[in-house]
């Protein structure tokens, strides 16, 4: 008979019936770790980032960077870690080398996978985590999904106009979750034991489609809501409104809108508290003041502002002031020039955040 007071003995116990590391004391748990988004005011939303060893959706209408926010978590991963691995399961058949080098990615340590039909994307997945070597595995978009039948048919030789079911692959994506959902378990069950196991994000990008069966504007997404409950956090992206929507620039003498201002909300957050915002820029034609994704350096400062890191007096920012590297800039863009040409401010001011990120857990 186990001592119930003894709580050691209890779970040695218990793991002896059932297999190591299935039970662990709450204490013994290992802390939470992150993988960076890749924009900082996301990142704080998040409490830190995505989680290692979690699944996550990011949805959102088109144009919303969606797709370029995982590139980003991507760009994220390679600066904090050489070796690390990447996988695209390229479901749209849209992923370019050349844009992805665009966005800073070195794609000699990504992978991509183009299933042709959702149970492909379901084996293979599979057969993706029995590899574990990949520290972020992106699936995009879950909207492109089609079943095996409605690419071939009920007999294999062509599916007819009469045989599509348009979003009939729900019940396979939610499947594919529940299954990388056990997947992700027996991870944590052999780090546990001490096994040296990679514990990787898993981002999810989904396509908000109307339905088209009601008279009313409602907003769907692929796998339904049963694949909202094996998520880690969902992220919600759309456009600011209003006239400060569009951002501005030259681009070859010509000034044009070279981006857009987008507001990103935190739906569920297992990590952290929920229902918070951040908003970022989104930057999709470059000129000699923004490179093409997320406008890094200016989420830095908006959340280093946002924090009391950078002092915001009138026209001035004031950066340490009296201190030993102190830094005084006229105005917003010129600081974020700063932040994007002097990499030692960058690195004091995210420093300086992750203190603060730090003594607020």
């Amino acid at each position: 008979m186990v001592d119930k007071r003894n709580v050691q003995k209890v779970v040695d116990e218990f793991n002896k019936r059932h297999g190591a590391g299935v039970a662990i004391q709450l204490s013994e748990q290992r802390n939470p770790e992150t993988v960076s988004t890749g924009v900082p005011m996301l990142d704080y939303a998040l409490g830190g980032g995505w989680g290692k060893n979690t699944q996550n959706l990011v949805w959102g209408s088109f144009s919303t960077g969606k797709s370029v926010l995982s590139i980003q978590t991507i760009v994220a991963l390679q600066h904090s870690d050489p070796d690390a691995l990447a996988c695209i399961v390229d479901i749209e058949n849209t992923t370019r080398d050349e844009w992805l080098e665009k966005l800073g990615v070195d794609t000699s340590r990504v992978v991509i996978l183009r299933p042709v039909t959702a149970e492909d994307a379901l084996t293979q997945t599979m057969y993706v985590f029995t590899m574990n070597v990949f520290s972020v595995i992106v699936f995009d978009s879950l909207g492109a999904l089609a079943k095996q039948r409605d690419v071939y048919g009920k007999d294999g030789k062509g599916a007819k106009g009469e045989e599509a079911s348009y979003g009939g692959s729900s019940m396979i994506i939610t499947r594919l979750a529940n299954d990388i959902l056990a997947c992700e378990k027996e991870l944590e069950i052999r780090h546990t034991t001490g096994e040296d196991v990679i514990l990787p994000v898993v981002l999810y990008i989904g396509q908000v489609r109307d339905n088209v069966d009601s008279m009313y504007v409602a907003f769907k997404l692929s796998g339904g809501n049963a694949i909202k409950h094996a998520m880690s956090s969902i992220v919600y992206l759309a456009p600011n409104t209003g006239n400060d929507n569009k951002i501005m620039g030259e681009v070859g003498g010509v000034k044009m809108q070279i981006g857009k201002k987008i507001t990103a909300r935190v739906e569920k957050n297992k990590e952290d508290a929920p229902g918070r915002m951040a908003g970022f820029d989104l930057i999709y034609l470059a000129n000699d003041h923004r490179a093409v994704g997320v406008a890094r350096e200016r989420s830095l400062y908006d959340l280093a502002v946002f924090l009391g890191v950078i002092d915001v007096r009138g026209a001035w920012n004031y950066y340490r002031e009296g201190e030993e590297g102190a830094i005084k800039s006229q105005g917003a863009d010129n600081t974020v020039e700063l932040l994007r040409n002097n990499v030692e401010f960058f690195d004091a001011v995210k420093t300086d955040i992750d203190v603060i990120r730090a003594k607020e857990k």
